[in-house]
Formats: structure tokens, C-alpha cells, sequence
């Protein structure tokens, strides 16, 4: 048995470096944007809340937000596609950092309906 680890031994020394590799950083999410990013894009931009207590259309004041929860995907979807046009992109918020619902309404507008340019706001902590 010694000899098995004293060949075991020189072969770990004599490994060749990076091996085995580290662990990967996690991958960058190509659905999730920051506001400075949005601020770039030259595309219409629908905004959607996936988090709240009513349905409906809303205003923040500065633009208009369609509200899809996942508890009545149906009922919001139909607003949602009714001011949505082709070609423009959908970036949905829940106003939290931390939000499943924001994640789980983009995932099925992509998924389920196939719009291809819906994001997720990426809030950062202050």
C-alpha cells in the first residue's frame, strides 16, 4: 500500500497546472439587465411588474407597467400582449432585490408564449 501512495504522490506533484480545474464562476444570466444597459437599448421597452396585488395597468409615473403575476399569468398575459409589439423588448421587475416572481414571469413569457427579448431587472443593494 505505501508504494501505491508514493506513486500517487509524485503523480499529483508532476500534475500539470490548473489541474483539476477550479470551479467555475457562475455564469452570467443573459436575461437579467441593469438599468444603465436598458438606458442603451434603442428598442421600445414594455415594462412588466411580476409582482403584486391586483391585475391591470399601471403608471409609475414615468412609464407605463403592465402587472403579470404567476397566480394569474392568464389574466396578465392578455394585457401584456395587447400593448406589446414586435420588436420591442419586456423587462420585468418586482421592485425587490431578490424577486422568484419577476424570474418565473420571464421564464414562462419565454417558455410558454415565445417571446424571445424578455429580461429580468437585476437590482443591485445599496
Amino acid at each position: 500500500m505505501v508504494p501505491a501512495l508514493v506513486v500517487a504522490f509524485v503523480a499529483w506533484l508532476g500534475r500539470p497546472a490548473g489541474f483539476p480545474p477550479e470551479s467555475a464562476a457562475p455564469s452570467v444570466d443573459p436575461y437579467r439587465v441593469s438599468e444603465v444597459m436598458i438606458g442603451q437599448w434603442e428598442t421600445p421597452v414594455l415594462w412588466v411588474m411580476g409582482e403584486d396585488a391586483t391585475a391591470g395597468t399601471q403608471s409609475d409615473g414615468m412609464r407605463e407597467v403592465v402587472v403579470v403575476i404567476p397566480e394569474q399569468f392568464e389574466e396578465g398575459l392578455a394585457e401584456l400582449l395587447d400593448k406589446w409589439t414586435p420588436g420591442s423588448r419586456i423587462v420585468v421587475d418586482c421592485g425587490r432585490l431578490d424577486c422568484d416572481a419577476a424570474v418565473e414571469v420571464a421564464g414562462r413569457l419565454r417558455a410558454e408564449v415565445g417571446l424571445p427579448d424578455v429580461y429580468v431587472l437585476e437590482r443591485k443593494a445599496p
